[in-house]
């Protein structure tokens, strides 16, 4: 089992964006919209943190 930690979604962001680079900010948001319509708020929950990563290591990378 793993813990849900900043450092988590901030690992998984860095390889969204490692691996996809130009679309890893729409990546991340599709996938917020995929498990809220689907009504799946744990991974909604994920997904948002892992979103917030991925603007945060952009806005960094700039």
């Amino acid at each position: 089992m793993t813990i849900d930690t900043v450092e988590t979604y901030d690992k998984a962001a860095a390889e969204l964006i490692a691996r996809y680079r130009d679309s890893a900010l729409q990546i991340a948001r599709n996938r917020v919209a995929q498990f809220e319509g689907e009504g799946d708020w744990k991974m909604h929950r994920r997904s948002l943190m892992v979103l917030t990563s991925v603007e945060k290591l952009i806005a960094e990378a700039r």
